[in-house]
Formats: C-alpha cells, sequence, structure tokens
C-alpha cells in the first residue's frame, strides 16, 4: 500500500472526465438511431457505424430538413435539439482534444492547451471540475432532447431502427 497522500482533486477530475466520456457515447447513440430514423431505413445503420457526433449531427440536419413531411413544430424541435447536441460536442472537443497541462490549484483545474489554425501562440484555457461536470451535463441535456424530440416527430420504432440488422442475424 502506498504512503502517498490522495490527490482528491485529481480524482474529482477523473470522476468529471469520466462523466463527459460516457455522456458523450450515449449522445452518439441517439444520433446514430436519429440518423437511422431520419434515412428511413435499417440499413443506414452501415452507414452510420463508426461515424462521429460531428459528422451524425450535420447529416441529421440535412436530413430533417428534407423530411418536408413532418410537422414544422417537429422539424424545429429535432433541429433545436440537433443545435444543443453541436454545441455541447463543441464544448466536449475544447475540453478533449487540447493538452492538458498538471496543475497544483487549490480548485482542481488544470490548463487546456490549444493550436488554432493560421495562428502561432497555443490558446489556453482553464478548467474546474465543476466546468467540466457543466458540459457532461450539457452533453447529457442534448442527447434527452434529441431522443425525445425525435421520438415525437419520427415514433418509438426510431429507437430500434439501427439495431434490426443486429438483431437479424442468424
Amino acid at each position: 500500500m502506498s504512503s502517498e497522500p490522495v490527490d482528491y482533486m485529481l480524482t474529482e477530475r477523473q470522476i468529471a472526465l469520466g462523466s463527459v466520456i460516457i455522456a458523450s457515447g450515449a449522445m452518439e447513440d441517439f444520433l446514430r438511431d436519429a440518423f437511422c430514423a431520419l434515412v428511413g431505413s435499417k440499413f443506414a445503420a452501415v452507414v452510420a457505424g463508426g461515424q462521429g457526433a460531428d459528422w451524425l449531427i450535420g447529416y441529421c440536419q440535412a436530413l430533417v430538413e428534407a423530411h418536408v413531411e413532418l410537422p414544422v413544430a417537429s422539424r424545429e424541435s429535432v433541429k433545436a435539439a440537433l443545435q444543443l447536441c453541436q454545441s455541447a460536442n463543441e464544448r466536449r472537443n475544447r475540453l478533449v482534444h487540447g493538452a492538458k497541462t498538471v496543475s497544483s490549484r487549490s480548485d482542481g483545474s488544470f490548463d487546456v492547451l490549444r493550436s488554432r489554425r493560421h495562428q502561432y501562440k497555443l490558446h489556453v484555457e482553464q478548467w474546474t471540475p465543476a466546468q467540466i461536470d457543466e458540459v457532461a451535463e450539457a452533453i447529457g441535456r442534448a442527447a434527452e432532447e434529441l431522443l425525445t424530440a425525435m421520438l415525437n416527430a419520427m415514433g418509438q420504432d426510431m429507437a430500434v431502427l439501427s439495431d434490426q440488422l443486429e438483431w437479424e442475424e442468424p
């Protein structure tokens, strides 16, 4: 057993980052479900497989625009939910894809360093465990909004269309 003291702030950061990862995975699952439902085919799961959130959001936005047979209110609700997903995913990307620095700040915060296109200086953004928790919560809310909007627009079957091919395997 180690005699090193436990860094509770480090543990809090790790838990917060884990929450972001879990929420992101759930949101991507809902986005794949939405994509398949908007395409209207179980075979859309083949195309959606392995695609990231950005790709899925973009194509879902295009597909919902094409669904002119849906009531305007339903389409607007789905588009609003997709916008929430896009915003939450952008925050997630800023957090996850930057380089993290070790910090001994008492609030448990750390710096995320990101390079930006056509810029030589790194952009430094400070993240606290509470801010990371906010990202996870935003992702979770966006995913829930998307699921609710899609269920209202497309019906209950939309939630299982992406799984049909797997269920049909012998």
